[in-house]
């Protein structure tokens, strides 16, 4: 891990942080907390349990085509990807199959295969809520409050557009590696003509085994699952909110805002990348109930501190149980993942 992308991503999450508080003070801040119903903390950490849970047995699924694996076995990966994922340049996925393929004997680019093909599922999902919010309830794209900013519609709309494409051209290419493995190759080949004959023959040894975590599209009934699977998990994660609004008396907003809130939250962490979604995160929260729904600004930044807070909080504790249990250090997991990448 650099140091500058650590660097780059702390100013990027300053300027973030700063966008949302600008314009409140930190003792209004302070003051909005003595005003939670912190009870509800309680079925919202439950909410990211099932998460995790869901997680796996999606996982198991990519990954059974190569081994089979129990949703217990992938816990210690999921929870100490996850954790990493809050690092900065998202080690976390690179880690999470690399912790995995030394538990369960498989190759790095195998499993690395079957993250992409999960984060394929995600990024379809993403796409599908986000049409559902702009055709659906564009009202709430509206700025309400004092200072909303329209830009971010726009910017947010290219976002969808690329996001499309981009999924389009991915889903295209791990198809045709699953189905038709050697003619995919063939056609790699030409466009990695000009490199040194050794070069090329590290590229295709990748391919070989990265088509190997593709498996699950092969099966069009396995397919169809992992896509039911992965619309439950998205789900979860817009009920995962709801405690949070009762933590802030915000449970008279329509239900939609809960929609709203998820995509929008898991689109500004995607577009703005900081150290573990700080400022990012909030944008998403702020967007979505100040400038969608009128919350105040208060409320708004305190919901997005808190909430990231302890959502934070519970994936790093979870993740440093699993290191402690499977006797794993993480600096050594992050030298030994980047020798392997670079193998």
């Amino acid at each position: 891990m650099k140091k500058s992308h650590l660097f780059i991503g702390l100013l990027i999450a300053v300027g973030a942080l700063y966008y949302c508080m600008h314009n409140i003070s930190i003792p209004e801040l302070i003051k909005s907390f003595s005003k939670i119903h912190w009870f509800y903390l309680i079925p919202m950490f439950m909410m990211i349990i099932v998460q995790f849970i869901l997680r796996a047995y999606r996982w198991s699924y990519l990954i059974n085509p190569l081994k089979v694996v129990t949703t217990k076995e992938l816990m210690p990966s999921l929870y100490i990807g996850f954790m990493c994922n809050l690092l900065p340049a998202r080690l976390g996925e690179a880690i999470r199959a690399f912790v995995l393929s030394k538990k369960i004997q498989l190759p790095f680019t195998a499993c690395i295969g079957t993250i992409f093909i999960e984060r394929l599922f995600d990024i379809l999902l993403l796409g599908i809520s986000l049409i559902i919010c702009l055709f659906f309830y564009p009202e709430a794209f509206i700025p309400k409050s004092v200072g909303g900013n329209e830009n971010i519609v726009t910017s947010i709309k290219a976002f969808g557009v690329m996001s499309a494409v981009l999924f389009v051209a991915l889903m295209v290419f791990s198809y045709t590696l699953a189905h038709w493995h050697d003619q995919t190759v063939v056609v790699v080949k030409k466009f990695i003509f000009f490199l040194k004959e050794s070069w090329q023959e590290k590229i295709l040894l990748l391919i070989g085994h990265f088509s190997d975590g593709l498996g699950v599209l092969k099966s069009a009934k396995e397919t169809l699952i992992v896509f039911l699977l992965s619309a439950i998990l998205w789900g979860c994660f817009i009920v995962t909110y709801l405690p949070a609004y009762y933590m802030y008396d915000l449970q008279d907003l329509p239900i939609q805002s809960l929609f709203i809130l998820t995509t929008m939250v898991c689109i500004f962490i995607t577009i703005i990348p900081t150290p573990a979604f700080i400022g990012s995160f909030q944008m998403g929260v702020v967007f979505t109930l100040s400038d969608g729904f009128g919350v105040d600004h208060v409320t708004s930044n305190s919901f997005g501190l808190i909430v990231w807070f302890f959502t934070t909080m519970f994936t790093v504790l979870g993740g440093i149980y699993y290191l402690f249990k499977e006797n794993l250090s993480l600096t050594q997991l992050v030298k030994e993942e980047q020798e392997a990448e670079g193998q």
